[in-house]
């Protein structure tokens, strides 16, 4: 349980790790 529920935090945050760094991009981009 404690594995898989650190697992899933871990995938959440590099989930909003990886949408910050498309909006830097877009941003910097634009």
């Amino acid at each position: 349980m404690c594995k898989q529920t650190a697992s899933q935090a871990l995938v959440l945050r590099a989930r909003i790790v990886l949408a910050c760094a498309e909006g830097r991009v877009e941003r910097e981009g634009h």
